[in-house]
């Protein structure tokens, strides 16, 4: 028997605009709703029927490895088979997003995103205007982070590193039994390279 949903009653003020699949079932979780509990098995109907379809589709054309969705203007928009899913605004073309079985790739325009997990390597990337700023990758032989030249780290808001600074050439000079110009360049020598060192340390960030 045929039921009215009145979904504007339902939801009320929780609303968001827009909503989409995720956030609806989120609201529904927490309703008591008569009315939500029969959308939750509405929803859960409409995913069997698609899996059913999947396997006829399949049985039909056991070549077919996904289904597309097309948007108003003709592009694909969605698509997902038994390896991946793939999900594209239609309103931003560059953004999209893909989940992989091991890695997921969040895109808009040469902004990227990419996680990914295989065999004894977990691997995040963060590319900003096609530039790839920070690498981070975890192996059985450690964890390497590379970060783009120019790059930063922070801890509670203070810079600690930066790119290497250049280095510092060895203090020089021998001091003679008696105090001499010798001793007072040694000495002028030593306060330059000490002054460099707390130059490059406060450059890096290490101390302030």
């Amino acid at each position: 028997m045929p039921t009215n949903l009145d979904l504007p009653a339902l939801l009320q003020r929780d609303a968001r605009v827009p909503l989409n699949v995720t956030a609806l079932l989120q609201l529904l979780q927490g309703k008591q709703d008569p009315f939500a509990v029969h959308l939750v098995d509405v929803l859960r109907q409409v995913q069997y029927a698609i899996e059913i379809i999947w396997r006829i589709l399949k049985q039909e054309y056991p070549s077919i490895d996904g289904i597309e969705i097309y948007g108003a203007n003709g592009e694909i928009i969605s698509s997902f088979g038994p390896g991946i899913l793939n999900i594209k605004s239609e309103a931003v073309p560059s953004t999209q997003a893909t989940l992989g079985p091991q890695s997921l790739s969040l895109i808009e325009g040469t902004d990227v995103l990419d996680l990914t997990v295989g065999g004894d390597s977990v691997s995040i990337g963060l590319t900003r205007n096609g530039n790839s700023d920070v690498q981070i990758q975890s192996t059985p032989s450690g964890v390497a982070i590379s970060l783009a030249s120019g790059g930063k780290i922070f801890f509670n808001g203070i810079q600690v590193l930066t790119n290497q600074q250049e280095t510092i050439a060895a203090a020089t000079g021998t001091a003679g039994a008696a105090y001499t110009a010798t001793e007072q360049g040694i000495i002028n020598s030593h306060t330059t390279k000490i002054n460099d060192i707390i130059s490059r340390l406060q450059a890096h960030g290490i101390i302030a």
